[in-house]
């Protein structure tokens, strides 16, 4: 397999953004990116102006991703508030049943079809979230992804009693996840799996072990976890892309890519676009399909 390597192309005029490209012709670039209260305008949590939804855009459109999932998105109409501003995508949005769900945007020439909001990975009415599940194909490579957004672990958890009990969600969420993989795989039409999103969690911490479930027994790698936060050098990564062992066969080696917006944007215009930074990774398209 050829390899591709990452390039930092020049700065853009707009907000100081600088644009990554890969071998769009051999590759297909995935990302998760977690918005942090993407609302409609009405009554938001966070309150934006019309220029903090294109400065999210263009954030997008620097990342120049072939297909991003996408986290706390209020409804379709908030998504809609950065879709204006990115003629070349299209996108799904899904249903948590609870705040905030998930979403996927997608280039128009690659192939992407809704599958399902997965509702077993609500493992607490109210407490946990759905996942986004879509088919999606560029070259020669096709896959099932899921979009999710775990259970959290935040200052709300004020006793051990509380954090303990958003690790055991978590983990069980992870068990979900590993037996949703499986019957995938089982059912023979399709072996490569990726499941991209904020996790709340990495597979790499000692204490917690939440993801054991997903990573045990040749299961799930997660590509981004030695990646640090962009918010904290000291913290791990906790918005991932992680695949199955046949879509771990198409990872393009050093291709995983953070955006440090913190590096790009003055404080107040991070305030307005999120905690949290995207991450990317690439897939090789021209090897045979495998399934």
């Amino acid at each position: 397999m050829k390899k591709l390597f990452l390039v930092i192309l020049t700065t853009l005029v707009f907000y100081s953004c600088s644009k990554i490209s890969f071998d769009k012709s051999q590759t297909v670039v995935v990302g998760t990116f977690n918005m942090e209260w993407l609302g409609d305008g009405n009554d938001d949590r966070i309150k934006r102006n019309e220029k903090d939804y294109q400065r999210l855009a263009e954030i997008i459109m620097n990342l120049d991703t072939d297909i991003i999932g996408l986290q706390e998105i209020e409804n379709e109409a908030a998504l809609k508030r950065i879709m204006k501003y990115l003629p070349d995508y299209s996108y799904f949005i899904g249903n948590t049943g609870y705040v905030q769900n998930p979403a996927v945007i997608y280039k128009k020439d690659i192939s992407v079809k809704f599958i399902e909001n997965y509702e077993p990975l609500a493992v607490e009415k109210n407490r946990t979230r759905s996942g986004l599940v879509i088919e999606a194909k560029k070259g020669n490579f096709d896959w099932i992804m899921m979009v999710v957004h775990l259970k959290s672990t935040s200052r709300y958890d004020s006793t051990d009693a509380m954090r303990l009990a958003s690790f055991d969600m978590r983990r069980k969420q992870a068990e979900v996840l590993r037996n949703w993989s499986d019957s995938i795989s089982k059912a023979g039409k399709e072996q490569d799996i990726m499941i991209v999103g904020d996790f709340n969690d990495n597979p790499t911490r000692p204490k917690s072990k939440n993801m054991i479930p997903l990573i045990e027994n040749n299961g799930f790698e997660f590509l981004t976890q030695n990646e640090r936060s962009c918010a904290n050098p000291n913290w791990d990564m906790i918005d991932h892309i992680t695949v199955n062992a046949s879509a771990r066969n198409r990872f393009l080696v050093n291709s995983v890519y953070m955006y440090n917006i913190h590096h790009a944007y003055t404080k107040s215009e991070i305030e307005k676009i999120s905690d949290h930074c995207p991450v990317l990774c690439a897939f090789d398209i021209v090897a045979p399909d495998n399934d």
